[in-house]
């Protein structure tokens, strides 16, 4: 049963979930936005989903500032398994702010390269927020 599932087109699961899933929200001012996982624009549509997408990326801060890039499997036997369907990559909080943007820039190239800019930007927003910009300027 679970071999049939990894056989569906991604256009099927998109048209299955568009309408409904936990991850929507929906403002008053007429927005539909999308907080799933493997989202980096957190907008709700097919090329930013990280639901109906084989392949997703996501970015996040670790507690001590470092960087979490976090991949979906590409082989069908892992993406079966919860635990080995997605793989982390983590960089020290010590690495400077034009380094890990490349990195990430790096780890996207070769796997989804449409979501490069995307990637760049929500580490920047995370960066900005977390306020290790600070940080790091106070201690120079």
């Amino acid at each position: 049963e679970r071999e049939r599932m990894s056989n569906v087109s991604k256009d099927i699961v998109w048209s299955t979930v568009r309408n409904n899933h936990s991850y929507l929200v929906r403002r008053k001012n007429g927005a539909t936005l999308s907080a799933e996982p493997g989202n980096l624009t957190n907008t709700h549509s097919f090329r930013a989903s990280g639901l109906a997408n084989d392949k997703t990326v996501d970015i996040e801060l670790s507690e001590d500032g470092g960087v979490i890039v976090t991949k979906r499997a590409t082989n069908p036997v892992k993406r079966q398994r919860p635990r080995k369907a997605y793989y982390s990559t983590r960089y020290n909080s010590n690495l400077h702010y034009k380094h890990a943007i490349r990195r990430i820039e790096r780890q996207c190239r070769g796997y989804r390269s449409d979501q490069t800019s995307a990637a760049r930007r929500r580490y920047t927003r995370l960066y900005d927020t977390s306020g290790i910009a600070k940080k790091t300027a106070r201690t120079n």
